[in-house]
């Protein structure tokens, strides 16, 4: 497990996703992928859908999407085996899956805290 606020690149001045519901999301995740889950495991249905709220100095979406991407891959091919939830499988194999979509990450931003222009590159 990654030391919390410290799993990806921050974004100081701008806005990301917020820190402490990516690490907690992951942390669910790994304990899955681990076979080891608290509470019930998490399905790769709903790291498609996960959505995070965004604040200033929150992680950088684009590395997150990446990440939770390639999990996505991994959770689907243990569900496909019949392994998520520790029942049956080898978590290892997920890590042999191919690099990252090329058309890159869904949208996982979700609606801002407070209404304001876009950020501007």
């Amino acid at each position: 497990m990654a030391s919390q606020g410290q799993r990806f690149r921050r974004k100081a001045l701008r806005r990301g996703y917020k820190v402490d519901e990516v690490d907690a999301f992951l942390d669910r995740v790994e304990a899955t992928l681990a076979g080891q889950p608290v509470g019930a495991p998490v399905a790769s249905q709903e790291v498609h859908d996960v959505v995070f709220r965004v604040r200033f100095n929150g992680y950088d979406e684009w590395q997150v999407d990446l990440h939770l991407d390639r999990v996505e891959r991994q959770l689907a091919e243990l569900e496909e085996r019949g392994g998520v939830g520790g029942r049956g499988g080898d978590p290892r194999a997920a890590d042999r899956l191919g690099p990252p979509d090329r058309l890159g990450p869904p949208d996982r931003m979700g609606p801002p805290d407070r209404l304001g222009p876009p950020d501007r590159m």
